[in-house]
């Protein structure tokens, strides 16, 4: 698990990279970690979110709970 989040984010170092990374080729990498399609779309909505939306708790972006 650590090795694959270490190289996760490697290669994709900041939301932007996440949210324009090529979604088959993430949910390929993140495949050994099991459901790699749910994680994949919650990543690149996070991410897009987190990039073009104006926000002020981190608590109003997609998957971040209390």
């Amino acid at each position: 698990m650590r090795r694959k989040v270490k190289g996760f984010f490697k290669r994709y170092p900041d939301a932007q990279a996440a949210f324009s990374a090529d979604p088959e080729k993430m949910a390929k990498y993140l495949a050994p970690l099991g459901l790699q399609h749910v994680k994949v779309n919650r990543i690149q909505r996070f991410s897009k979110a987190y990039v073009e939306e104006e926000w002020t708790y981190i608590t109003e972006l997609c998957g971040v709970g209390k």
